[in-house]
């Protein structure tokens, strides 16, 4: 009898192994179906495009494939392996290359009129260029920027100010030489009221500097510079077209340990909550707050605090702006009502990039993402 419930009890503790064994791996393959099926919270579906949008308006933009948002677009630089960061989910190849950038004789390069601090208009071949001029203190100094000039130019990106070469206008006097864009900064454009922009171009410019921050996002050791993203770094050529300024990305000396701030200088709107407060560095989550800021520029076609500017000045601004983003009441837009009536999916954009957990701010490549299916919506909706 004593043997017959000794058998019985095992018999049941192993058929309750056995239950509880397979109640697990069903758990476990019901998590790995839903992890799977679950979609990236940051990328809306197509269903969730249609739904959230609002704008009617024709798009007559051809809306680039989702492969081209950090391919290699441009057969006149060569990419170097150090510039470039291999993606095979992308669709991207390692490259590498040696040539240095063209060294442009004096003569053929003409400099017309100042812009501001060091960069001036200027003339290469009889067409407008831009030149951004260093005073080098000795050789090694000239030696390493010349360097960062050549990484910089070995970049490729429809969205990249594209380098022409170095002009050497004195012993230790460098200068590089870019491609003009007729239109100047980003907020040139958006504060004239003549420049007439729809939604489509609207959207259009976001996509641009998203997928020329997503490419550059995508390369190693990326750094920026002593400089926080602005609309200022956005450049628009006669077609309204967005390109990011490579100037910006040259550290001609070591780089700065901790950010350094300079109040009235209309900069601290861009700066995420983490560098302004706690001195953090910045870095590719830092920038996407910028973007946030910039995104909301776009559509609201305002100075970020605008109304702050308008009635405190500048200085007082930038104080205010600090102690905002120190008590969690940040509106860099102010909720104003172009921004309000976009896209609810524009606007979620916008709020998670502005987001201070800096591990809720998206990638700039789903960004550009989301952006680039709405363009294809509009113009498979609108031709």
């Amino acid at each position: 009898m004593d043997q017959d419930s000794s058998i019985t009890g095992t018999v049941l503790v192993i058929v309750m192994f056995v239950v509880v064994v397979g109640l697990a791996i069903g758990a476990f393959v019901m998590y790995r179906r839903r992890r799977q099926m679950q979609p990236n919270p940051n990328v809306l579906t197509g269903f969730e495009m249609v739904s959230m949008s609002s704008l009617n308006a024709p798009f007559d933009s051809t809306a680039p494939s989702k492969a081209q948002l950090l391919r290699k677009t441009s057969s006149s630089v060569i990419l170097s392996s150090s510039a470039i960061l291999g993606s095979s989910v992308l669709g991207l190849s390692k490259y590498r290359s040696t040539d240095p950038l063209p060294l442009l004789p004096p003569d053929q390069v003409k400099l017309l009129h100042l812009i501001a601090g060091n960069v001036f208009i200027g003339k290469f071949n009889n067409e407008k260029v831009v030149l951004k001029r260093w005073d080098c203190p000795n050789q090694a100094a000239m030696t390493s920027l010349i360097a960062a000039m050549t990484t910089i130019a070995q970049l490729e990106h429809p969205q990249l100010i594209v380098m022409h070469g170095i002009v050497r206008l004195g012993e230790f006097e460098v200068s590089a030489v870019a491609e003009y864009m007729q239109f100047g900064s980003l907020p040139r454009v958006l504060l004239k009221e003549d420049f007439a922009l729809s939604w489509p171009d609207q959207l259009r410019m976001s996509y641009e500097l998203a997928s020329a921050l997503a490419y550059m996002h995508s390369q190693p050791n990326y750094s920026r510079g002593p400089k926080c993203l602005t609309s200022r770094d956005v450049l628009v050529n006669a077609s309204l077209s967005c390109k990011l300024d490579v100037f910006d990305f040259l550290q001609p000396h070591a780089p700065v340990a901790t950010p350094e701030f300079t109040y009235g200088g209309a900069a601290l709107a861009w700066e995420a909550p983490e560098v302004l407060t706690h001195n953090c560095s910045r870095n590719s989550a830092a920038e996407m707050y910028s973007l946030g800021v910039i995104l909301g520029e776009i559509v609201t076609r305002a100075r970020p605090y605008q109304s702050s500017i308008q009635n405190f000045g500048a200085t007082a601004t930038d104080i205010r702006i600090r102690d905002a983003k120190r008590d969690k009441h940040d509106l860099p837009h102010e909720n104003r009502p172009e921004l309000e009536s976009c896209p609810r999916f524009f606007k979620s954009l916008v709020a998670a990039c502005l987001s201070r957990d800096v591990l809720r701010r998206p990638l700039a490549v789903n960004v550009a993402e989301t952006l680039q299916r709405e363009m294809m919506l509009l113009k498979r909706n609108y031709g």
